[in-house]
């Protein structure tokens, strides 16, 4: 006679361990795929990003190149010739590349230098633009009207070559801050060719720092 009991069915434990190994497997690709696709997309805003970026700090040290060489040939005159009239020349400097880096979040993808050497670079230009505005301010306050005449205007042509020895010494900051920036990006360029995946990653939350200037 047969017994009652239902027959026991083996359960295909390898069968569903390579099941389960294959679906943990094809997860990880699938992570890994999208993971690599993510940093090749983050790649390409950083190169067009910098790529802009050099363009303007290139053509922005150039402005601020000229304009030095003029405020200093100045500055000798005004030591030849005390009551030579003072005419600024500031430079206009672009940022477009710069805002257009932070708003895309390209900053936060950079390695930690290049993205620090930006953020000092274009603080540095926010001074810059701040001694200018006061100066063009200037121009429409009559106790700071450039002049030639002496006696009591005399103290205005005074302040205006404080004025002239600010932006002397601002420029000249600024010029060489350019030149540490362009290397820095050429720099920071090979150095993402380079990098482990693992790194770029690390050195990616390092960036972010530099994106609240």
């Amino acid at each position: 006679m047969r017994s009652g009991k239902p027959a026991l069915r083996r359960v295909p434990w390898l069968e569903l361990g390579l099941e389960a190994v294959l679906v943990v497997v094809s997860v990880l690709l699938a992570l890994g795929l999208n993971s690599w696709r993510e940093r090749r997309e983050h790649d390409e805003v950083v190169r067009e990003s910098l790529h802009a970026l050099r363009a303007e700090i290139v053509s922005d040290r150039k402005q601020v190149k000229d304009r030095l060489a003029y405020h200093l040939a100045l500055a000798d005159t005004l030591r030849a010739h005390p009551h030579h009239a003072v005419s600024l020349r500031p430079a206009f400097l672009l940022t477009d590349a710069w805002e257009s880096a932070r708003a895309t979040g390209a900053v936060g993808y950079m390695d930690y230098r290049t993205a620090a050497a930006l953020g000092k670079l274009y603080g540095m230009e926010r001074l810059y633009r701040d001694l200018t505005l006061a100066a063009l301010q200037g121009l429409y306050t009559a106790s700071l009207s450039p002049t030639r005449a002496g006696g009591s205007d005399g103290t205005q042509l005074d302040r205006w070559r404080f004025i002239l020895a600010d932006f002397v010494s601002v420029e000249s900051t600024l010029a060489r801050q350019y030149d540490r920036t362009l290397d820095q990006i050429e720099a920071g360029t090979e150095g993402r060719r380079d990098t482990a995946p693992g790194e770029r990653d690390s050195a990616q939350g390092a960036g972010d720092t530099a994106t609240g200037g």
